[in-house]
């Protein structure tokens, strides 16, 4: 009797159409010279990329990297993220690396000496970069019992081991460090994109703006997609 009342009890959300995404993304890698590669890279609007060391780095492979040892060359990020691509240069600082006769990978990390803050990879390849793969997050669907979240990293991370988690906040734009949120939920499973549910069955979400992020490394600091919607 009780699980029927329950259930009568839960409604859909409105949700209205005008909603904001941001992500970490790299395109348009172009390799210039045996050690030189420019790309744009784009992180979540807010983030203090120069207070936690955010960066660019190359390594040799396909997969992720293990640890900091395999970074053949970097370039940070710093300042405050505007939300929008912008061009770096990166310099390998290995003389036997030859980024025109390989296989490397390039990524956005969102932490100074964590390879763990992975949030986007591409392929390089001197005539056509590859694969470019990011971190998103948006909603699903909503009801007054739960949200469904769909997130999406790059396919070399294991977010459930690396311990991601995803955040509901009140408000309209990404928020960084802070403990105010209305819920979290870790991401359990190890696959590179599924659906996460947020039991807001104990919460009233009142007309508004809400916000859900991805965060690597259940960080409150790192956010690697947010994704801004309105309950009517």
């Amino acid at each position: 009797m009780s699980q029927n009342y329950h259930e009568l009890q839960e409604s859909l959300l409105d949700l209205t159409s005008s909603v904001n995404l941001w992500t970490s993304s790299l395109n348009n890698a172009i390799v210039t010279s045996s050690n030189t590669v420019t790309i744009n890279e784009k992180t979540v609007l807010n983030s203090d990329l120069g207070g936690l060391g955010a960066f660019i780095g190359v390594w040799e492979g396909t997969g992720a990297p293990n640890s900091m040892n395999q970074i053949v060359g970097k370039t940070d990020l710093g300042g405050t993220s505007r939300g929008q691509f912008a061009s770096k240069t990166i310099e390998t600082s290995d003389p036997g690396v030859n980024l025109m006769n390989g296989t490397y990978s390039i990524g956005l990390f969102l932490r100074d000496g964590d390879v763990l803050s992975l949030v986007a990879t591409a392929l390089l390849n001197q005539s056509n970069p590859l694969n470019y793969q990011s971190t998103s997050v948006f909603v699903t669907n909503a009801t007054t019992q739960n949200i469904s979240v769909n997130y999406q990293v790059p396919n070399n991370i294991a977010p459930g081991s690396r311990l991601d988690w995803i955040y509901l906040f009140k408000g309209e734009q990404p928020v960084m460090n802070n403990t105010s949120y209305l819920k979290h939920v870790a991401v359990s499973s190890n696959n590179p994109g599924g659906i996460v549910t947020i039991d807001v069955s104990g919460l009233t979400l009142t007309p508004g703006h809400y916000i859900v992020q991805y965060n690597p490394g259940h960080s409150l600091q790192t956010v690697g997609a947010a994704y801004s919607f309105y309950i009517q």
